[in-house]
């Protein structure tokens, strides 16, 4: 456990000091890349898909569906990342909450419940538009608590072609 206890300081250590200034620009990126598709392993959809929007560089909101198994689970999230609007960001810690439903099935019958998420995570951002984050988070569902995490993964959009000039 000390290993590991040590070894998420070192590297959460070396992500916070790889924040550099971006020579491009010094605009948050959470701005430039404002609208994302990603994939979610754990969290309160379980294991799906999730689409965040960022109406600045600290508030977003989160909606998203998935399913492993017997579970089937909606959600939508508010998140607050730390920073300013003038630095690129591109390690950002952040913290949530959020609600949803889940879908429980049964042998012969289903019933639904709902969630409650509140995650406490670090996202990485490159300038190219891809994140990575993990979390972890209180979960409370079907009447009990209990902790849980996720990793996400934002999708890539692919680059669209400049035109051609014609003569």
């Amino acid at each position: 456990m000390k290993h590991f206890c040590l070894s998420f300081f070192l590297i959460f250590s070396l992500l916070c000091n790889a924040q550099v200034e971006d020579s491009i620009t010094n605009k948050n990126l959470r701005l430039i890349h404002n609208n994302h598709f990603g994939f979610s392993m754990g969290g309160p959809g379980f294991l799906g898909y999730y689409y965040e929007h960022y109406f600045n560089q600290n508030w977003s909101v989160e909606v998203g569906l998935g399913s492993v198994l017997i579970l089937t689970g909606a959600y939508a999230e508010g998140r607050y990342y730390l920073g300013r609007k003038d630095n690129p960001q591109k390690v950002t810690p952040y913290v949530g909450i959020g609600g949803g439903a889940a879908l429980i099935l049964g042998f012969d019958d289903y019933y639904g419940t709902p969630t409650f998420y509140a995650p406490l995570g670090l996202q990485i951002f490159s300038k190219r538009g891809f994140a990575f984050s993990f979390e972890a988070a209180y979960f409370r569902f079907d009447g009990e608590g209990f902790p849980m995490g996720a990793l996400k993964f934002r999708l890539m959009k692919k680059n669209k072609k400049a035109p051609k000039a014609t003569r």
